[in-house]
């Protein structure tokens, strides 16, 4: 009930929404349909997506759908996967109701409800099997590494504990991994064929930054600390299971804690992210899974008096997110800087009110001005744009509207410059770039009409792998480039930094 009270649509699960109109309108898989890149994090989601789309021709209620029928299946095979008495599993799972991040991103049409699921299932099959499958245990994570790469670094370490616990020697061991990631092999291929690139356009753009470690880390360390001001109780469950699980549980376990740690070693490692909570509802997950494990459980009657007792206290003193009503639908005196702390956002806070459930009425769409703006847009395809927050605007603005986004997600040129802080202060994954003189002519008559002469040149590389023949011999030569030692443009620019921003230009 928490998740569906709550429910609601970011701005960033739009930009995956207009790949998916895309395709389905045989456009391929592609953001600007000009270009071919990689604009998804989520190859695997996006396959979801594609499905709910088709079944349900709407993309908001599309994604809403199947956010909400794949958290619940989530919570259902949490009940199906624990041992332990069904009131005490409801009572320490009932938790998951209070932690804002695990509750809000089991919607957002963001692919966390999709990674609570493998989750869980690897976590059945690793701890509740007598002789847990290293195949199937392999396909889940290789099915998470399909919903986010870097899911890789969570699912890896109870995947080496099974297949060291397996028999026979490494090489027999080898085959079911093998095995198992042949999917995400098989992606990788196409994604290079495709999009010229091993890794999403979005990656190359949020990595792509010029900051110091120091500074880096910085920004991790306040996003793994937002929960203090905005989830405290998510950080009550991650101290407390996750290090419960390190010390007392089996081996399994504790790999499944240990990829919890590392992973959020890794997002603070890398600067953190602007979307408070998101990169924190799957740790939080395996904490409340170990608690399910390894806590006593106490007799009925003490069960059914922590339940009453935890129930009172999170309606009324601690007003968790499923009983605070949404705010009014207005924007005009709220801003991104009014839902951010050092630049980590509440997202729902700013997207919610215009993308509930309860606002958004069948065969309707969001109302949150960017949506309008994007409708707007649609009215002069012939405009190149230039924006920021490009997810209701683009999908909205259809595809007949060519974008620029100038923090380059969707951008093969943007993404491989560097971030100018004089433009913007950085925020998480998102560094905003210069346009670069000639750049909006660029994109629809070609390389030769930017200004710059040995930006025209690295254009050229990028042109001929976006847009290119797939199996020319030059295109491949240029994939090779940038992909080696072209991955970035290292030039000085003279850039178009007095448009206004969202400015159309011819």
């Amino acid at each position: 009930m928490a998740v569906v009270h709550v429910a609601w649509i970011c701005d960033d699960a739009f930009i995956s929404a207009r790949v998916v109109d895309n395709f389905l309108s045989l456009r391929g898989l592609r953001w600007n349909p000009a270009e071919r890149v990689q604009v998804y994090t989520h190859p695997l989601w996006l396959l979801l997506m594609i499905v709910a789309r088709s079944i349900i021709h709407d993309a908001y209620w599309s994604l809403l759908v199947l956010s909400v029928l794949t958290g619940a299946s989530s919570l259902v095979v949490i009940v199906w996967v624990s041992d332990r008495p069904e009131p005490f599993v409801a009572a320490v799972a009932g938790t998951l109701a209070l932690s804002k991040s695990f509750v809000e991103f089991s919607t957002s049409g963001l692919e966390n409800p999709l990674t609570h699921l493998l989750l869980v299932l690897a976590w059945r099959e690793a701890l509740r099997k007598t002789s847990p499958s290293l195949l199937k245990a392999s396909t889940f994570a290789c099915l998470a590494a399909l919903n986010r790469l870097d899911l890789l670094l969570l699912f890896a370490p109870p995947l080496l504990v099974l297949a060291k616990a397996q028999a026979g020697s490494w090489l027999k061991r080898s085959k079911p991994l093998l095995l198992g990631f042949c999917p995400l092999v098989a992606w990788e291929l196409f994604s290079l064929v495709y999009y010229g690139s091993f890794v999403p356009n979005t990656a190359i753009a949020k990595l792509g930054t010029t900051l110091s470690r120091s500074a880096l880390l910085e920004h991790g360390l306040a996003y793994l600390l937002q929960p203090t001001w905005n989830d405290p109780l998510s950080l009550v469950l991650l101290l407390a299971g996750l290090p419960l699980g390190l010390l007392r549980g089996t081996a399994p376990l504790r790999a499944f804690c240990a990829g919890a740690a590392l992973y959020i070693g890794y997002v603070v490692w890398i600067g953190g992210d602007f979307m408070a909570g998101r990169f924190l509802s799957a740790p939080v997950l395996v904490a409340v899974l170990a608690l399910i494990d390894l806590l006593p459980v106490p007799r009925l009657a003490t069960q059914l008096a922590l339940g009453a007792a935890a129930l009172g206290l999170a309606c009324f003193s601690l007003t968790p997110i499923w009983s605070a009503p949404l705010p009014p639908a207005t924007i005009g005196e709220l801003s991104v800087s009014d839902t951010c702390l050092d630049g980590v956002c509440d997202e729902r806070a700013f997207y919610g009110p215009f993308s509930n459930w309860r606002r958004v009425g069948l065969g309707a769409n969001p109302t949150h001005p960017w949506a309008v703006l994007g409708v707007q847009w649609s009215q002069t395809p012939d405009k190149t744009r230039i924006a920021g927050a490009i997810g209701y605007r683009g999908f909205f603005a259809g595809p007949q509207v060519f974008i620029i986004d100038y923090f380059g997600l969707s951008d093969p040129l943007i993404a491989r410059l560097a971030p100018d802080p004089k433009l913007h202060p950085w925020k998480p994954g998102h560094g905003r770039r210069c346009i670069p003189l000639g750049y909006p002519e660029a994109t629809r008559l070609g390389p030769s009409a930017l200004a710059d002469a040995s930006l025209r040149e690295y254009y050229a590389s990028i042109w001929l792998v976006t847009r290119g023949k797939l199996w020319s011999l030059e295109r491949w030569r240029a994939t090779w480039k940038l992909n080696t030692s072209q991955s970035r443009f290292g030039g000085a620019l003279t850039c178009r930094n007095t448009m206004p921003l969202d400015a159309p230009v011819r």
